[in-house]
Order: C-alpha cells, then sequence, then structure tokens
C-alpha cells in the first residue's frame, strides 16, 4: 500500500531528529574520552607556596595551567584584596610588593587563554602574629616581627614607654622632621599617623610612659600628668606635683603616690576621665611599693623601718576599696619593697597575690604567696625579686641578678632557671604566652642610647631560640604585640 503524504512527513523529521540527536551525543562522548577538557572550558592548576622577605616582598608559585590541548596563548593576571596587580603574565612566579607581616591578604590568579576562557584559584597570605615596637635608632621608630620581618619605619625618637590600645600604638618622643616633642598615635600595622599634638610637659622633666586605658592616654612624668582623649589627641586635663614611683591605671582610675612639702605621701586615685581626686590615702615615714588593681580592689606594699632605723623593715599590705578608698584588710611581715625602679607590685593569678619583700641589707628577701580570699599563706620562698610577672603556667622573676627563674604559681619550685653572662635592664623582659623577649647588654651603659640586640626564649623550657628576632636590635624600652594582645615591661603601669 503506498504512504500518504502525512506518513512520508512523520518518517522525514523522525529520521531527521534521531541523526541529529546521535550526532550531539557522539561529540560530546569524543571530547571527554579522546581530549579530555576542550579550550572552551576552564583550566586546572594550583597554588603551590608563598616565600616573605625582609623588604616587604612575597613571592607567589603556582602551577602551569593545563588543558587537554596545546595552548600557547595562556597568560595569569593576578589580583590581591580586590586590586589589579599583575597581567599578561607568562611566568608561574610573581613577586608582590609593599605587603607588610601585620597585614592579612586575599588574593587570587586568573588562568586565561586566547579564546578568552579563563579559570581562578584563590590564596591567602596570612599576617604574622607577634611583632616588637621600639626605636631601632635615635631617630627612628620601628615594628618588626618575631621571625625578623621588618614591617614599617616611623620617623620619630620615642622617649618614653609606649601604650597600645587595638591597633594604635601612643607615644611621647621626638618628631624628627621638626626637633619637636609631640604625643604620637600611629597605626599598628601600617606606621601610619592617626594624629599628633603636642607634648606639653616641660623638656626638663621629661615623661617616663605613656599609659592607656577605657579611651584615654596619660602621659607620666615625675611632676606632671596629662590625660588625653585617645582618639582625638585633645587635652582633658592635667596634674602638677611631686610624684613618686610609677602610677598604675585600670578600671578608668589613675592610681598615683604623691607628697607634700611636709614628707607626707599619699596613694591618690584620679578619675581618669575628669581628673577630679576620688580619695587619697595618707601616710608618713614609709615607703611605697608600686600600686597594682584587680577586681575593683587596689594593693600596696609600704614598708618602714624598725630597730631604731635598723636595717631591718617591716612591710605592709594594704587592699584598698577601688571607687572609694576604704581600707579592706592590711597584713605586715619582715621586708622591704626595694629601691627605685625595683620597687615591688603585686600580682595576681588565679586567686593567689604575690608579693615581693626585698631587703637588699638583710636576709629579709622574701616571695610570698597568698589567697586573696581568705589571706592565708600558701607558701613563702627566699628570692630577691625585682619584678614579678606570668600567667597561670608560670610565676617568673626578674630578680636582677642577670636571669630569668620560673616558679611553679601552685607550689613556688623551680621549674628551670637561667643565667647570661650580659647585663639586662632590670625589667626590660616582656612575657607573652610563648616567649620571653628581652634586651641584652655586653655593656651595662650602652643600651640606653645605642641599639642593643634581642634574645627570645621559650617559656616552657627557658631556652634560647636564635631563629626569632635574628640580627634585631632596639634602644631601650619596647612593647610587644602577640595575635593581637598587647605586652608591657613588668614596671610599667598598664595592669593587666
Amino acid at each position: 500500500m503506498p504512504l500518504s503524504l502525512s506518513h512520508l512527513r512523520y518518517l522525514f523529521f523522525a529520521a531527521l531528529f534521531f541523526f541529529i540527536s546521535c550526532k550531539k551525543d557522539g561529540a560530546g562522548v569524543q571530547d571527554h574520552t579522546t581530549h579530555g577538557t576542550s579550550p572552551d572550558q576552564p583550566y586546572q592548576f594550583k597554588f603551590i607556596g608563598l616565600k616573605k622577605y625582609d623588604d616587604r616582598k612575597v613571592d607567589i608559585t603556582w602551577s602551569a595551567a593545563k588543558s587537554g590541548i596545546a595552548d600557547t596563548g595562556l597568560t595569569y593576571t593576578v589580583n590581591l584584596n580586590d586590586s589589579l596587580r599583575a597581567v599578561n603574565l607568562k611566568d608561574t612566579t610573581y613577586t608582590l610588593t609593599n605587603i607588610y607581616p601585620t597585614l592579612t591578604y586575599s588574593g587570587e590568579v586568573i588562568a586565561t587563554n586566547k579564546k578568552g576562557v579563563s579559570t581562578k584559584l584563590t590564596f591567602v597570605i596570612n599576617a604574622e602574629k607577634t611583632f616588637v615596637y621600639g626605636n631601632s635608632s635615635d631617630n627612628m621608630f620601628s615594628c618588626y616581627a618575631l621571625n625578623g620581618l621588618h614591617a614599617w619605619d616611623q620617623r620619630i625618637n620615642a622617649l618614653a614607654m609606649t601604650a597600645i590600645s587595638n591597633d594604635t600604638l601612643f607615644a611621647q618622643g621626638i618628631k624628627i622632621s621638626t626637633g619637636q616633642r609631640e604625643i604620637f598615635a600611629i597605626n599598628t600595622k601600617t606606621g601610619k599617623s592617626d594624629w599628633e599634638v603636642p607634648d606639653l610637659v616641660p623638656s626638663y622633666r621629661n615623661a617616663t610612659e605613656i599609659l592607656y586605658d577605657k579611651g584615654i592616654i596619660y602621659e607620666v612624668g615625675s611632676r606632671d600628668i596629662y590625660a588625653f582623649d585617645a582618639h582625638t589627641g585633645q587635652q582633658l586635663w592635667n596634674k602638677t606635683n611631686y610624684f613618686l614611683n610609677l602610677p598604675a591605671v585600670g578600671a578608668g582610675i589613675l592610681f598615683c603616690i604623691d607628697s607634700d612639702v611636709a614628707n607626707n605621701m599619699f596613694l591618690i586615685a584620679y578619675d581618669g576621665r575628669t581628673g577630679v581626686e576620688k580619695w587619697r590615702y595618707k601616710t608618713r615615714d614609709e615607703t611605697f611599693g608600686l600600686p597594682a588593681a584587680y577586681d575593683g580592689v587596689v594593693y600596696l606594699v609600704l614598708s618602714h623601718p624598725t630597730e631604731n632605723w635598723g636595717a631591718r623593715p617591716l612591710a605592709t599590705l594594704y587592699a584598698f576599696d577601688q571607687q572609694n578608698g576604704s581600707q579592706l584588710w592590711k597584713d605586715s611581715f619582715f621586708g622591704g619593697v626595694g629601691t627605685l625602679g625595683q620597687q615591688s607590685r603585686p600580682m595576681l593569678i588565679g586567686n593567689s597575690l604575690f608579693v615581693s619583700a626585698n631587703n637588699f641589707e638583710s636576709e629579709d628577701n622574701n616571695l610570698f604567696a597568698i589567697n586573696r580570699t581568705d589571706r592565708q599563706l600558701i607558701w613563702q620562698k627566699h628570692y630577691v625579686s625585682a619584678y614579678l610577672f606570668g600567667n597561670a603556667d608560670g610565676l617568673y622573676i626578674d630578680d636582677n641578678t642577670n636571669g630569668i627563674t620560673k616558679l611553679s604559681p601552685l607550689t613556688g619550685d623551680v621549674i628551670w632557671d637561667f643565667r647570661t653572662n650580659a647585663y639586662n635592664l632590670p625589667g626590660l623582659w616582656i612575657f607573652t604566652p610563648e616567649h620571653l623577649i628581652a634586651h641584652d647588654w655586653s655593656d651595662p651603659y650602652g643600651g640606653f642610647s645605642t641599639p642593643t640586640p634581642f634574645k627570645v626564649y621559650d617559656t616552657a623550657t627557658g631556652q634560647q631560640d636564635k631563629t626569632l628576632l635574628p640580627g634585631i636590635s632596639m634602644v631601650g624600652s619596647f612593647v610587644v604585640i602577640d595575635n593581637g594582645k598587647p605586652y608591657y615591661a613588668p614596671e610599667t603601669g598598664v595592669l593587666k
């Protein structure tokens, strides 16, 4: 039977559809099985690694992008933090410049063939975690990572101990370009100045340290205290008197030791924002240690001579209410508070209060661990201690005898002890959870005006790690940031 016209049309279109379908499926099988990825599809490559250099340079390396066929038109583009760094690269290594070790960067490498088909990979340059800040010379303030990478310089000579809040470092010193003394707010990551204001402390009685607490910085000198708004540098208030020892600041209150012409001495608490006196404690013929405030209580050691002004002093540990100055309790024991630059400052670790009582003319050199709740003695050891610092893992004693001793806070037993052949300026140790960072002078007078090298010790073992801060030197005091947290020398008045 002859086929109708409608049947012929049906057979024609069915055959045509089958032919086209078979051709499409066959092309897909041929490409995937024979050629792999086509020039119209993404390329395969990976990030190999990076290498950091001291002059803020980083080499990045990646594998060559590959496809199933040869492509001589392949090029690479490098972006960093959404900014174009390089285009039309042929090599698989590129040097990034102006990379601060203080900052984390996100980047991408894009491989593009001559047809314009591209594939990208991403990478991250992580910031280092520990940084040291201080004068690298008399006319340069610098930042270095603990591995020795140089981060930045600022043309100032910091004259006083500095303080840090978040990403801002506060310093007092000379601006080299003008020769003028100023207060500086410097970005810790880039070294750029946020603000600068004139230093109002007379040059003949220079400031000794800068303190920070709750949005306020304090410039402290032997007779002057100036308070500034930390965000703007605006002066809030100032005091001029005969201030003794180093003050302390915490919980919005500045604690100072003061005296008058009648030889009366006072522990005075000032409101940090207004400078208004909150309270004072008066004494006479006593030697003050350094105040410390923890959880609403101010602790202070005072000593006075006994036995007809003999060589055996009696020390008293006082506890005051931080807000109103009322005396909570006091305990006495034989010992002194040390001499200038080595005064006792109580330290709290957990619920244990550690107090050193030093009398360099007798055997009354003791370190006490006291339960601050019931005031019972936990242990007592015979140590000459200039400064205390540490945490739950260890109590460290800078005893001003060219070394450091690490004790168990629970028992007072020695964990490790090391001595050095060089002269160590007392207090110029900074403790972080993993490291002790120190200046080490072979000349006891050289470190005040010339750059001197660092030594870094492992807190777990007491052993020096010579790979850290290699060849890095600084003049005088310094501060450290570790994992975003500031750390200071033990004698500073920034309460931690």
